[in-house]
């Protein structure tokens, strides 16, 4: 009898944990919709700004793998001085997680599975820890639903693979619950923490930071809370951090290397304090909804929507009115439990550091100097978006919100042999479940559009480019046109390509996210104009197409450029063939929706 009862367990934690995911990966699919998640045709959004650059880090392990290389340098990408992979999102674990698709179908298809799997993956995560703290199913799925499918995910999910795939932050939180509690010691804690870390430093290193200030700010906290006893506990803390290290350590010594001081590496922020600044919340933000959400007073989108120097991929914050209150008597009612009280801390220190160096109210900017001041002087944080804190909030909140549906769910319990009062208590807690979803329902599904690829690059044709030879593609690798590195991710990199839309390092020693300005320096301006169509003139101004085909021609020498490959994009893609064939002599082949020409190199 004891192993049929053990045995039924385990099959209704089974089905239980089945049913969630599939739900989650449901709802996942239909944020996309009527996109397939393996299409190798359809991106989301547009085939340009971030996503062929994160179509082409879905590709970086595969190429790895099937190739070898130095992980942490690429020298396929940015050609010919190549590219430090661990100052650039480079997202090696789900490029890693993702590579069986890649090879199969291809960095197209990963980047589409990607984006649905970290819906699915983060809240299942919530999900997961919140049955492990033995909260009810029902609550456990809302929870898990809440964080999963929160603003702030419905916001990076638009662009940011590796800001979307949150599966640690909530496994980090259960870690220190178990230690702080006392039910786990330091040795196991630190082992736990230390294997969290070395996944979320090759998921997203920019997690990981605020990951780090969120402890740090917790810890002084539970200091300050307990200091009749601050030195045992201080040293369990120690104990704890030291097994932290023994794991993480020797694994991430020689990354950590490559992020700090390795070939590539810049100094200062990769984008200007104000500009980062910029991307900070409102004291209104919590209550007014954006464009993300799909209901609201038009107004009051309009003015959301502002907030975060209008980046709606950065701008996740919004809880809505209902569920803010929802919380906040959830926080005052089990006030008791140091559970509630420490989700109620993070939710509100988060809330203070998305609010950037100084506040803001409905827009205007105030006097008043916020905590995050402090942050964005420090060296090795100074490179953080305040509103990435959001994060922590909407986790906060969705976990509150699990608590206090667990909790009724349990006096409900209760309440069964009284029918109806059991009815009266279902419908009440369904009713403030649906009035706090209801305003966070998400402006879905994404829009798409054609990856455009030339069949050239996803064919045999493309062997026809010697392996590992540099390669000059028009329109340019470069913002916003950067179409080029999804090309080359389409061909497994199997050529260097010049130029890139990637973070590498200018003559000051500053970051940037412009290619390298290569001489002559007509070749790239003639490449720029002909995609804009800058002008009345096919070339720059004061250039003459004898001047043109002669920068050309010491351009492709210089650089050892194996072949050209000019796509009809742009305003005057024939300007730039035209000049191609003048500069080497040869008529182009125009095969796969290509045009190529073959450069002898010495």
């Amino acid at each position: 009898m004891e192993k049929a009862t053990t045995g039924s367990g385990l099959r209704r934690r089974v089905i239980s944990i089945g049913v969630a995911v599939l739900l989650y990966c449901v709802l996942a699919s239909l944020a996309f919709a009527p996109v397939v998640p393996w299409s190798s045709t359809q991106v989301f959004g547009c085939a340009c700004y971030d996503t062929p650059q994160q179509i082409w880090f879905m590709s970086w392990v595969p190429h790895l793998l099937t190739s070898g290389g130095n992980p942490f340098y690429a020298n396929v990408i940015n050609a010919p001085s190549g590219a430090n992979m661990l100052v650039n999102t480079s997202m090696m674990l789900i490029s890693a997680l993702l590579a069986p698709v890649t090879l199969f179908l291809g960095p197209v298809s990963a980047l589409n599975v990607g984006m649905r799997l970290a819906f699915a993956a983060s809240a299942l995560s919530a999900f997961a820890v919140l049955r492990k703290w033995r909260l009810c199913w029902p609550a456990a799925f809302v929870g898990g639903l809440l964080y999963g499918f929160s603003p702030y995910m419905i916001g990076q999910a638009s662009g940011h693979l590796q800001m979307a795939f949150v599966v640690v932050p909530p496994l980090w939180l259960f870690v220190w619950e178990r230690f702080l509690s006392r039910s786990w010691s330091a040795r196991r804690t630190g082992l736990w923490l230390g294997c969290l870390a070395i996944m979320q430093f090759f998921i997203a290193i920019d997690v990981l930071s605020t990951i780090v200030v969120m402890t740090v700010a917790g810890l002084l906290v539970m200091g300050l809370a307990r200091r009749s006893e601050v030195r045992p506990w201080f040293l369990d803390v120690l104990r704890m951090v030291g097994w932290s290290a023994l794991v993480a350590v020797p694994l991430l010594a020689v990354p950590a290397f490559y992020t700090l001081a390795g070939p590539g590496t810049y100094s200062g922020p990769p984008q200007p304090l104000p500009i980062l600044d910029g991307y900070r919340a409102d004291l209104l933000s919590l209550v007014v909804p954006t464009s993300l959400q799909r209901f609201g007073p038009s107004t009051w989108i309009s003015l959301g929507s502002s907030f975060g120097d209008g980046d709606l991929a950065e701008n996740g914050e919004y809880l809505g009115i209902p569920l803010l209150v929802a919380v906040m008597a959830v926080t005052v009612w089990r006030r008791r439990s140091a559970l509630v009280v420490a989700l109620a801390g993070i939710g509100g220190v988060a809330f203070l550091l998305t609010l950037g160096t100084s506040l803001s109210v409905a827009g205007h900017t105030t006097w008043l100097r916020m905590p995050f001041d402090v942050i964005s002087h420090l060296p090795l944080l100074r490179d953080q978006e305040p509103l990435r804190y959001s994060l922590y909030i909407q986790l906060a909140a969705a976990f509150l919100l699990a608590v206090g549906v667990d909790r009724v769910v349990t006096r409900l319990r209760e309440w069964r042999p009284d029918r109806r009062r059991w009815l009266m208590g279902a419908g009440a807690l369904s009713l403030v479940c649906a009035a706090a979803a209801a305003p966070l329902w998400p402006a879905v599904p994404y829009g798409s559009s054609n990856a455009d690829i030339p069949a050239f690059f996803t064919t045999a044709a493309v062997q026809r480019i010697p392996v590992d030879s540099n390669v000059l593609v028009y329109p340019y690798p470069a913002f916003p046109y950067d179409q080029a590195m999804m090309w080359q991710a389409s061909a497994g990199l199997r050529f260097r390509l010049i130029g890139g839309y990637i973070y590498n390092v200018t003559p000051s020693g500053t970051a940037t996210l412009s290619p390298p300005t290569l001489s002559p320096s007509t070749v790239e301006a003639i490449f720029s104009d002909a995609v804009w169509g800058i002008g009345v003139h096919e070339l720059p101004p004061g250039v003459s197409e004898a001047a043109a085909a002669s920068a050309f021609r010491i351009f492709l020498a210089r650089y050892h450029v194996g072949t050209v490959i000019v796509d009809r994009f742009g305003a005057y893609p024939e300007t730039v063939a035209h000049l191609v064939t003048q500069a080497t002599g040869e008529q182009p082949e125009s095969i796969g929706g290509v045009q190529l020409w073959r450069v002898p190199t010495s």
